[in-house]
């Protein structure tokens, strides 16, 4: 039997791609699969063996040295037939790995040169050193390497390379009936709560709107808790928001979708160049549970969501135009309902991790020619 071994020194030992996609479906498909990760005891889980190494949370330079130099002597002492790394800063470990012989994939989760572009509080030439230099180390690093993508935006920096996206892999099939659907006051948003994902917009709905509450369900610094409620004015009593200062497990969002008869699922989100070609894990995520989606009009995003005919896209900056969207949707019942089946259907069909499983499975088989 293959050992594969999976590495990370950011995400946690649950994270919805490394552990319930990626690793179960290794595990299922009779690959021995380990993941080393930060902060954990060792343990075994769905046949996962979980191998714990220091973390240091607090200190970026510690941790890109350290936690990266203890990531690789445990993954090198459990000696595997390939190992799957997740973070940019183990570009190394990866390329240490090849060199001694071992076959090694790159996992692409993010557009990190964007993402660095819109951090406010690095200076202009900060900015560009170090996209020059990320750039640089991935190109480098991509000569030793396989590399697997999650989204498709990122074949402009990496052509040719395997697709295995983040489709949802559990589905949440809610039926719902007409008369439910006619009293619908409550949003729902999931996912990692920061202003670039449009937490200050949600803040302005209830402040704007006295007939709909909203759920935030993500980490979400305190600070920028403490700031949404500010911005909520009037209607602060009713954002709601659960991950202050902690992680919330992908169960407990499971149980988000199902708890509640949803009005929509959002991701209105400002323009910035992270998000501007991203397919969203939460717009799968949102349409699996039957949930019309109103969203930014980024034309990557219309073409899924608006192409599906799964929700409504609207302009970030007009609230205006927001709260209109938000009152049709109150207002149409039938139509709301035939935009959760409508993304359902398409992700039953289309947009679900099976599909990417198929990818991955045969990625390996043909680095490990089994």
């Amino acid at each position: 039997m293959n050992k594969v071994i999976h590495l990370t020194s950011v995400h946690t030992a649950k994270d919805v791609r490394i552990y319930y996609k990626e690793c179960l479906s290794l595990a299922q498909n009779g690959y021995k699969t380990h993941l080393v990760v930060p902060g954990i005891s060792d343990s075994t889980d769905n046949g996962v063996f979980f191998h714990g190494v220091t973390l240091r949370k607090n200190n970026r330079i510690k941790r890109v040295l350290l936690t990266g130099r203890d990531v690789y002597r445990k993954a090198s002492k459990l000696n595997g037939n390939l190992y799957h790394f997740h973070d940019p800063e183990l570009i190394p470990v990866g390329i240490i790995l090849a060199l001694k012989g071992k076959k090694v994939i790159y996992d692409v989760h993010e557009d990190h040169v964007s993402f660095l572009k819109q951090k406010t509080y690095v200076n202009k030439f900060t900015k560009m050193l170090l996209a020059i230099v990320i750039e640089l180390i991935e190109k480098l690093g991509s000569k030793f390497f396989e590399i697997v993508l999650a989204e498709k935006c990122y074949q402009s920096r990496f052509p040719g390379k395997t697709l295995v996206l983040n489709y949802p892999k559990d589905f949440v099939v809610i039926k719902r009936n007409n008369r439910k659907y006619l009293s619908v006051d409550k949003l729902l948003y999931t996912g990692g709560i920061t202003e670039d994902r449009g937490a200050l917009i949600y803040a302005s709905i209830v402040r704007e709107m006295d007939d709909v509450e909203i759920q935030l369900v993500g980490r979400c610094p305190k600070e920028l808790s403490e700031k949404i409620k500010t911005t909520a004015e009037n209607g602060a009593n009713r954002i709601f928001i659960d991950g202050i200062n902690h992680f919330v497990p992908f169960n407990r969002i499971t149980e988000y979708y199902t708890n509640q008869n949803w009005l929509a699922g959002l991701a209105i989100f400002p323009p910035t160049p992270n998000y501007l070609n991203k397919e969203l894990t939460k717009f799968f995520e949102y349409m699996a549970a039957g949930l019309p989606i109103i969203y930014s009009n980024f034309t990557i995003w219309n073409d899924l969501i608006g192409g599906a005919n799964a929700g409504l896209a609207v302009n970030p900056e007009n609230i205006n135009e927001i709260v209109s969207s938000i009152r049709w949707l109150k207002d149409n019942p039938e139509e709301r309902r035939m935009m959760g089946k409508a993304g359902q259907k398409a992700v039953l069909e289309k947009y679900n991790w099976k599909s990417q499983e198929k990818n991955l499975i045969k990625l390996y088989r043909q680095i490990l020619n089994n």
